[in-house]
């Protein structure tokens, strides 16, 4: 049996998309045996089936952009969009 199905179960016990799982190489088998997804979660446990960290690509402009957002710079009536009862919480 292929190893389609553990990829996409553990995808979604994870929370992650298929690309991200990898397969310990010494569990291949197991993985392409599992059937259900008690199986599946066995191997994550054992550590047989991982996801890689996801990365976070934060740039320093859009941090500085918050901070000053944050101290009220950048409100101004040039930059709304939408009326008063829009933007109002």
């Amino acid at each position: 049996m292929s190893i389609k199905f553990a990829k996409r179960a553990a995808g979604q016990i994870l929370n992650r998309g298929e690309s991200s799982i990898r397969i310990n190489q010494n569990s291949l088998q197991d993985a392409a045996k599992a059937i259900t997804k008690e199986d599946v979660r066995a191997l994550i446990s054992n550590g047989g089936i991982y996801a890689i960290p996801a990365k976070h690509n934060v740039s320093m402009n859009s941090k500085t952009l918050r901070k000053k957002r944050s101290e009220g710079r950048r409100r101004g009536k040039g930059r709304r969009r939408g009326t008063s009862n829009a933007r109002w919480k």
